[in-house]
């Protein structure tokens, strides 16, 4: 095998990347982030008259495919197109696909044209590959799914076979967040803010919920039931007229707290330096998150503070409830009822494996041991349910004037 280096690149400078070449082999297009350039990567092209000969000096398409973001993964195919991604021009999110045939975009004219859904999506879409030249089938790479890339195929039927309007779905699913069991009979409410209407889904067995797409908005979808804290999240969904009815996968999964009396979890990320009991910038975050928690759901807690067994077990329990009581003190000074909280330090009395005195361990594995954790303890009400509105009241298939919800209802979906 010859390798060759193409006198492209320059490493102190810039990149070179994404390679794609015609069937000729007589144009390369290739996406680089050298000086001078309208964004981050902007699409390059390199002409030849044969493949016998050098490739001529790289030059930069037009600003009609070149923009201030980032224009990446390109690929020409056989019917003449070129296809790249870019994250700047109007789309569905993140890098969406586009598409133009080559000759128009060597000659700087024309408008790339945007794939529609369901190819792109409001994740990362890239990577197109045609698997003729139709280019009805092929493949290409999206992160849309827990934002991990994987290779999805796609096959094109032609719109002429549509006879009938076809009617498309956004399907979901709501699930406890601990167990990722489905929860059933749960309300999910979809507010569409190009119609600012709120539409109402109740999920099944499976804990499925589904909401019918009539036109491409943004919309915040959240899901409520009075045995657990909700859960919501915004992002956009597209109404394209398909060959046959279509399912939108929603963008991620709702997952509610389930809190019963004795339901304990560990926060994450609560560090704290050796010997001392200070709460640290870093644990903020999580402490911020369960303020929130607090401040919506009626619940009476425990903070119980953990330690491993290094140290005397006297020096430990002392250690743990000053722990438990800082994390107390925060989240009173962030408006939490301290009749609500409790602090409790267990020191080394509650390890989660072998290391107890004397036994030889890790770091880490003395790290498993020294835990921040939250008990339900009880309500301050018969009833764990939010006070702001009350979910039973609502059908499936509802569509609910916006401003019937408290003000601000939706504000704290991201």
């Amino acid at each position: 095998i010859s390798i060759k280096k193409l006198p492209f690149g320059n490493p102190d400078s810039s990149s070179v990347m994404h390679p794609a070449v015609n069937n000729e082999g007589t144009l390369l297009v290739c996406s680089s982030d050298r000086a001078n350039g309208q964004g981050g990567y902007d699409l390059y092209y390199s002409q030849r008259k044969a493949v016998s000969q050098p490739w001529s000096a790289l030059k930069a398409f037009g600003n009609n495919i070149n923009t201030p973001g980032n224009e990446v993964f390109p690929s020409i195919t056989q019917n003449g197109y070129l296809y790249y991604s870019s994250d700047w021009m109007p789309g569905l999110g993140g890098l969406d696909i586009f598409r133009i045939p080559v000759k128009d975009a060597i000659v700087g004219k024309g408008t790339p044209e945007h794939l529609s859904y369901p190819i792109n999506s409001s994740a990362d879409d890239f990577g197109w590959c045609q698997q003729d030249s139709s280019g009805t089938k092929g493949y290409f790479t999206s992160d849309r799914l827990n934002n991990d890339d994987n290779l999805y195929s796609f096959s094109y039927e032609p719109v002429l076979t549509v006879k009938i309007p076809r009617k498309s779905y956004l399907e979901g699913s709501v699930l406890e967040r601990q167990s990722k069991r489905p929860i059933k009979g749960a309300t999910v409410f979809l507010y569409n803010l190009k119609e600012d209407s709120v539409y109402v889904a109740k999920t099944d067995a499976k804990g499925k919920y589904h909401f019918p797409v009539l036109n491409t908005s943004k919309v915040i979808i959240k899901a409520v039931d009075k045995a657990y804290v909700k859960d919501c999240f915004a992002g956009n969904i597209t109404y394209v007229q398909q060959p046959k009815n279509t399912i939108q996968k929603a963008f991620r999964d709702l997952l509610l707290y389930n809190f019963k009396i004795g339901f304990t979890w560990k926060l994450s990320n609560i560090h704290f330096d050796p010997d001392k009991w200070c709460i640290r910038t870093d644990a903020k975050p999580a402490l911020d998150s369960l303020v929130s928690v607090l401040k919506e759901q009626p619940v009476i807690v425990e903070i119980g503070s953990h330690t491993d067994s290094r140290g005397s077990s006297k020096s430990n329990e002392r250690l743990s409830q000053h722990r438990a009581e800082s994390v107390v003190n925060y989240l009173i000074q962030q408006g939490v009822d301290p009749a609500r909280i409790t602090a409790k330090g267990y020191g080394e009395s509650r390890l989660l494996n072998k290391c107890a005195d004397g036994v030889p361990c890790s770091e880490e594995e003395h790290q498993v041991n020294n835990r921040t954790e939250v008990k339900i303890m009880g309500y301050t009400d018969l009833r764990n349910e939010p006070k702001s509105i009350d979910p039973d009241i609502f059908s499936d298939g509802d569509k609910i004037d916006k401003n019937l919800f408290p003000k601000g209802y939706f504000n704290d979906c991201k």
